[in-house]
């Protein structure tokens, strides 16, 4: 786990995002409960169950630490600009940086019509292996989420003399 995140911290190349199990009741998937001999990692060690960060003393803990960071406040006022990378108008921007293969993209390539056997396996096992990005179903920026959480006076006072200034 501490492997992944580091990479997926430093790594522009790793676009890896978690499953909705970890932030369900279940924690389950993260130990090996019927154990199951899972085989050795490269250093030698025994694959078993997940290693948690250190601030997470049990599975459950774990996953009701990462609903809690799901239902912020930072999240709550960020998540349109998740939405626009993944489903919306920032899909495919290079100012976003948020470009990836022309193959990932659902209806860019049709396979169908490539004559070059080898050309299309290769492409088969890229969109296999990499994934595909998921449909754009918006083409404007996603509105952001409405808050109760207060805003800083500053931007509040910047707001209120924009309407003022409209009317």
């Amino acid at each position: 786990m501490k492997k992944e995140w580091d990479s997926s911290l430093n790594n522009p190349g790793n676009v890896k995002e978690l499953i909705p199990e970890f932030y369900m009741d279940n924690p389950a998937f993260l130990t090996n409960q019927l154990r199951l001999d899972l085989g050795l990692r490269a250093n030698g060690k025994r694959v078993d169950d997940v290693k948690l960060p250190r601030w997470a003393h049990s599975p459950a803990e774990y996953l009701a630490k990462n609903r809690e960071a799901l239902e912020s406040s930072y999240v709550s006022e960020n998540l349109h600009l998740w939405i626009d990378l993944i489903f919306g108008a920032n899909q495919c921007s290079i100012e976003a940086f948020n470009v990836f293969h022309p193959v990932t993209y659902q209806g860019r390539i049709d396979l169908e019509k490539l004559s070059d056997p080898v050309q299309r396996a290769a492409l088969e096992v890229q969109i296999t292996e990499f994934g595909q990005t998921p449909k754009q179903i918006f083409s404007s920026l996603h509105p952001r989420r409405y808050s109760k959480i207060p805003k800083p006076l500053q931007i509040q006072q910047e707001e209120d003399r924009k309407v003022a200034d409209s009317s």
